[in-house]
């Protein structure tokens, strides 16, 4: 609106607006969220994006592969360049533009790429041919899964959670699983937190972090890492309280560290844990107050470990089905195998 504090002053500025020239639409453009919704469910994919990230790097035509990245892989800095000649070699190589174009994805509708993502994007400042393998093995994947959807289900429809977990009904349900990976870094011996949030059969929040200190023991990095998905739990309550879907419980994160749950239930400081900085004993308060339920679940069923190292391609499957990553062919309610 315009705004004067005389008519004359107001009569002076209309001219110019009303002779401004009008706004020519030059084209539409091309939607990067493909929408897929049935009776039952919602589904959320970006293949099409996914497609003009291959054509656009020159990687349409390649050999797909069924996981990111394998676990033998260790990326280091020292696989950086270290002499002229190799940055050189390396300086026409579009790092940084395919990492940034992944990241988008990663945001959006795939958790199954952030460890993987956050991990290559540690070495943007100088990539070397190392690491560029690792990222185009990224985009074979891609290649792979590009029919991926995030999917949502109805609570009237059948779920393939509760056969796999046990639930009684996950999609009226936050939960939450964290893990973390000690000492995973080979630079400076850091972990890796991770964590995911499902809702209605999928994931609604997730998150793959290096941890800012070198933990001592593998309870000290899974404690940060639930203290991590404590904060993000605790806010994904209250959006939910928002819009009255919030159930009146603590927050279920699941845990594959029984030493971790102790710590952070039993109040007591030893010697082994005073070193342990302040923020992240709010998970304890968190407990206490009965807004976090910290439960115990076996490796096999950590659905978070993806976020944190790379897995086989078994698990790596797992983890997607169950934080509601399918493959859908059409839009008919049916999911497919890898």
């Amino acid at each position: 609106p315009i705004r004067s504090t005389t008519d004359d002053n107001l009569g002076e500025r209309k001219p110019s607006f009303v002779l401004r020239p009008p706004i020519n639409v030059i084209g539409r453009r091309e939607p990067h969220l493909n929408h897929i919704q049935t009776k039952t469910k919602i589904s959320l994919s970006q293949s099409r994006y996914i497609d003009n990230i291959l054509k656009r790097f020159d990687m349409e035509h390649c050999k797909p592969i069924s996981t990111p990245l394998p676990t033998t892989l260790k990326l280091s800095i020292e696989d950086s360049p270290k002499s002229p000649i190799e940055e050189t070699e390396m300086k026409n190589i579009p790092y940084r533009q395919v990492i940034g174009s992944i990241r988008y994805l990663v945001s959006s509708t795939r958790p199954d790429l952030c460890f993987s993502t956050g991990l290559l994007s540690r070495f943007m400042t100088n990539p070397g041919p190392k690491h560029w393998q690792a990222l185009k093995r990224i985009l074979r994947y891609l290649k792979h899964t590009k029919h991926l959807c995030l999917t949502y289900q109805s609570t009237h429809s059948e779920s393939i959670q509760p056969k796999l977990c046990g639930w009684a009904n996950p999609s009226t349900s936050l939960h939450g699983w964290c893990d973390s990976d000690w000492g995973g870094d080979v630079d400076d011996r850091k972990s890796t937190s991770g964590y995911v949030y499902t809702f209605a059969g999928g994931a609604i929040a997730w998150r793959s972090k290096k941890q800012a200190t070198v933990s001592l023991s593998s309870t000290e990095a899974e404690y940060v890492a639930a203290t991590l998905a404590a904060k993000e739990g605790i806010w994904l309550k209250a959006i939910l309280e928002e819009i009255n879907l919030s159930e009146e419980k603590p927050i279920e994160i699941y845990c594959d560290n029984q030493s971790c749950i102790k710590l952070a239930i039993n109040p007591r400081m030893s010697d082994n844990i005073r070193h342990i900085s302040f923020k992240h004993h709010f998970l304890r308060d968190l407990i206490e107050e009965k807004k976090i339920n910290l439960k115990f679940t076996p490796s096999t069923s950590m659905w978070a470990d993806f976020l944190t190292k790379s897995v086989p391609n078994h698990k790596h499957v797992q983890c997607c089905k169950n934080i509601g990553l399918l493959n859908f062919t059409n839009t008919e309610d049916k999911d497919m195998e890898f």
